[in-house]
This record gives structure tokens, C-alpha cells and sequence, in this order.
């Protein structure tokens, strides 16, 4: 019985060294995963990258991703590109009713969702520079090593004819998960806008807050994740 248990144990160890049996290494999809599993400011753990299509992460930190519009899963290119009729012929979708992005619209990859505007709000908290990262302009949020780039990706307005990319490399443009309220007036919800910065003047000088962009319920920007853990 021991002679047989050895051959086996032998025979196990030559099948090995031959390559037959051995061990697969598995990798994280990077479209699902992001890479060091974000970055923490103010507590909140950020997305390094822009969400592509839905369900994955753009390839670099510097890449726009898609656009979408806010509560819709639907997921537009940052690219200009004429519009035509269409896409109003019962096939764009409509910004739907309600305060808060649904979890099954939700274009964030597994693990991530749409940031609040509380969350988004705790960027103001931090230090923060105007860069340029690989030929793209953007904000700069934290200290080193924990710092967050979000690009100045700008936004899309879905109109016939039209359907440019505006403001691109000039000011960005990242929704919010609920509809944030007045920060004088609790009582009132602020419908349709949207976290944004740009470059003010030429002294380099940031607007950073909240703006409310002309034709909101057409507009389309990309979404920054944060984790749910």
C-alpha cells in the first residue's frame, strides 16, 4: 500500500514539472475592477476612472468614459456627433421623475454606484489644482499619495442637429446621485444640477460647485464612482 501511495506521489510530481498540472493565475478585469481599488478622500473611496459602458471603467484616468443622462443607464459617446430626429422619435430616453438615481440604472461597475452630492460636495474640503495630465486638463483633488483627477470632460446636449461636446477640456461636468437642495433654503430641491468646475480667469482661479445647465433634461455627462463598502 505505502509502494503505491509513493508511486502515485511520483507520478503526480512528473506530471507537474511537465506543465500538465499547474496552477492558473487569475487577474481582475480592469473593465470591472479599478486598479488599487480607488483612492480615499475626506473618507469617501473614489473611482480612479470614468464609467465607459455601463458596468466597466474607461481604460486611464485621464479618458472621458461615456456620457450619460441623469437616472438612465443609457450610455452616449463623448465624441461630437450630429443628432438627428430620430433620436427623438420615441427612442432617446427621458430624464426620469424622482430625487435619486434608481440602484438598476445604476452604470457603475459591481461594487460601485453613483456618487450623492454630499459625496461629491467633500471635494470643496480638499486641496485641489488645475492639471494636465497626458494633454488633458482637470482637477487635481487631495494630497499625494491619495489624489483623485477628475478630467474636464465637459457635457453633451442631445439635440437634433446639434449634439457637440461643450465645454471639453475646459470645465467638468460629474452628476450627482440624488437632486441636491438649496444650501440656503433646505426646503428647496435643486432639479437638474450637476457638480461642475472650470478655470475662471487667467490667474487660475476655480469655480467649483454646482451649475444648471441650459435644456438639463437633454443633457448627458459622465459619472465618477464611488465604492458602496
Amino acid at each position: 500500500m505505502k509502494k503505491s501511495i509513493i508511486t502515485l506521489i511520483i507520478f503526480a510530481f512528473a506530471l507537474n514539472s511537465c506543465g500538465i498540472f499547474r496552477k492558473t493565475e487569475t487577474h481582475p478585469d480592469p473593465r470591472t475592477h479599478d486598479e488599487g481599488e480607488g483612492v480615499v478622500i475626506n473618507g469617501v473611496r473614489w473611482a480612479t476612472r470614468n464609467v465607459d459602458m455601463p458596468g466597466t471603467f474607461a481604460e486611464n484616468p485621464e479618458s472621458s468614459g461615456l456620457f450619460y443622462m441623469w437616472g438612465r443607464r443609457e450610455a452616449w459617446t463623448a465624441e461630437n456627433e450630429l443628432l438627428d430626429e430620430r433620436y427623438f422619435s420615441g427612442l432617446l430616453p427621458r430624464r426620469p421623475s424622482g430625487h435619486t438615481w434608481e440602484r438598476r440604472y445604476d452604470p457603475c461597475p459591481p461594487g460601485w454606484r453613483v456618487p450623492t452630492s454630499a459625496e461629491l460636495y467633500s471635494l470643496r474640503d480638499v486641496d485641489r489644482e488645475w492639471v494636465s495630465k497626458n494633454g488633458v486638463n482637470g482637477l487635481l483633488f487631495g494630497t499625494a499619495p491619495n489624489q483623485l483627477f477628475l478630467p474636464a470632460t465637459g457635457y453633451r446636449i442631445l439635440m437634433p442637429g446639434s449634439g457637440n461636446v461643450i465645454q471639453q477640456n475646459h470645465s467638468g461636468w460629474y452628476w450627482f446621485r440624488d437632486m441636491p437642495v438649496d444650501e440656503y433654503d433646505h426646503t428647496r430641491v435643486l432639479y437638474g444640477f450637476i457638480f461642475s468646475f472650470h478655470v475662471m480667469n487667467t490667474l487660475g482661479n476655480i469655480h467649483l460647485g454646482t451649475a444648471l445647465p441650459s435644456l438639463n433634461s437633454t443633457l448627458v455627462a459622465p459619472v465618477r464612482c464611488v465604492s458602496i463598502n
